[in-house]
């Protein structure tokens, strides 16, 4: 029992030292994209938008308690169409 659990151990922290860079590229690729700038330091959606075009800096705070995952994507798809 301890050697089988001893190489899943090996596997998952190989597996790990793939999948954690892959993720934060992948993030850091988004907030790139998207020009987003997080603020996690808060439990609401807060942050800003940097706009590419040079109409400057948008901030957003939502609280999820009052609106759906839904109302604040479309909100940030709002902010940045309009930046």
């Amino acid at each position: 029992r301890a050697p089988e659990l001893a190489a899943r151990e090996q596997g998952v922290r190989q597996q790990e030292l793939v999948e954690v860079p892959r993720a934060r590229h992948t993030i850091s690729l988004y907030a790139n994209i998207s020009s987003i700038r997080w603020d996690f330091g808060t439990s609401n959606v807060k942050g800003f938008l940097a706009s590419g075009g040079g109409s400057g800096i948008k901030a957003f705070e939502m609280d999820p308690a009052q609106q759906s995952g839904f109302e604040m994507t479309n909100h940030l798809w709002q902010l940045m169409g309009t930046s």
